[in-house]
């Protein structure tokens, strides 16, 4: 039969949410929502009338400071032993202070049809800061990286023949 519903109690949440980040660069935040073993189910509780439901896992982050892709809720099926994974990108094109919102839902799916039932997991809103390289903005931080490198290439062929011909001697 269809695995039977997950009930707040029965699950455990991993959240790694980077609270500082770096202009300019991609960081990853991850929700992983991972299954208590349960066993074994007794007769006659409430967990036995919920084989009749389809369980989804539905997390949403948020950012008044970084770009947050993908966008939206993105829900999971849950199924029995098995965790499920939400993976982020955040992005802050400025330096600066702001705030990241964490949602993790479970909607339970009548498999008769009918309205689906939510409950809150987790809704938590932590501080978040965006640094800059070296205090440097991001398109700055590119330019002096663009330039460093011209500058090496431009010291290699002007001081790259005298190199090789005095490692030769030596």
């Amino acid at each position: 039969g269809p695995a039977p519903q997950r009930y707040p109690q029965d699950l455990s949440l991993l959240i790694d949410v980077p609270l500082q980040i770096v202009v300019g660069r991609t960081e990853t935040a991850i929700i992983e929502v991972r299954p208590l073993p349960v066993s074994p189910p007794l007769a006659g509780t409430p967990r036995d009338a919920t084989v009749a439901n389809r369980p989804v896992a539905v997390a949403r982050l948020s950012s008044s400071l970084a770009t947050v892709r993908p966008d939206g809720d993105e829900g999971q099926p849950l199924v029995a032993n098995d965790a499920v994974r939400f993976t982020w990108s955040l992005v802050a094109s400025e330096p600066g202070g702001g705030e990241v919102t964490v949602l993790v839902r479970l909607r339970f799916y009548p498999i008769a049809g009918g309205v689906p039932i939510e409950r809150v997991l987790l809704a938590r809103t932590m501080a978040m800061t965006a640094v800059s390289v070296l205090g440097m903005s991001a398109p700055v931080a590119r330019a002096v990286g663009a330039g460093g490198l011209a500058a090496g290439v431009g010291l290699m062929l002007t001081f790259g023949k005298q190199a090789i011909a005095w490692l030769r001697r030596a």
